[in-house]
């Protein structure tokens, strides 16, 4: 009598795991955190997709006031697709009630940089308060390998306003919670 030899025989090589309502959809979240990265001096805007902490001292971006801010993600692996609804979920704080932050998603291809979607713009309440953007992305957007995600915010110079750049949200001034998460649909290839 022969035994099989069935311990010389490969199993699967990675087991991916879904939601159902990600299969329902087709597409996979995946949630992004604003932070700041420091490189020798210089302290420059992140997207990054662990909850760490960020090399900022109060946890917040100072700088939108009357500027462009560029949060860049590290640049892909794999090729990707992006098709569906985001969400930015902040809270942010501002010294003018006329103040207002517009947000437009980008895609960067080798300095190739287009827009995702529609930009959002929201006027800021006089002091901290709590947001949650909806952002529809209604073309599928692909991502070669090298390419990367950017979130562009802009302000109108109305004030001092501020959005957070703590993942692990640990450095809070006063009330502000410091993490700011983005909720990117990705197209799931199932």
């Amino acid at each position: 009598m022969v035994i099989p030899d069935t311990f010389g025989r490969r199993g699967v090589r990675a087991i991916t795991t879904y939601e159902f309502a990600d299969i329902a959809e087709g597409t996979g979240i995946i949630d992004f955190y604003l932070a700041q990265s420091q490189e020798n001096l210089t302290i420059s805007p992140v997207i990054v997709q662990r909850l760490g902490m960020s090399s900022t001292e109060d946890g917040r971006e100072k700088d939108i006031d009357n500027n462009t801010v560029n949060f860049d993600l590290a640049p892909f692996n794999l090729p990707k697709t992006v098709i569906g609804t985001s969400y930015f979920q902040f809270e942010a704080s501002s010294t003018n009630s006329a103040a207002v932050m517009t947000f437009q998603l980008k895609k960067d291809s080798g300095g190739a940089v287009t827009n995702i979607g529609t930009a959002v713009a929201i006027q800021l309440d006089n002091g901290t308060d709590k947001y949650l953007i909806k952002y529809p992305i209604t073309t599928k957007i692909h991502f070669k390998k090298g390419d990367f995600l950017r979130l562009e915010i802009v302000g109108n110079n109305q004030g001092a306003f501020f959005i957070g750049t703590d993942p692990a949200n640990e450095t809070g001034v006063n009330v502000l919670n410091t993490r700011t998460t983005l909720s990117i649909p990705f197209d799931l290839d199932i």
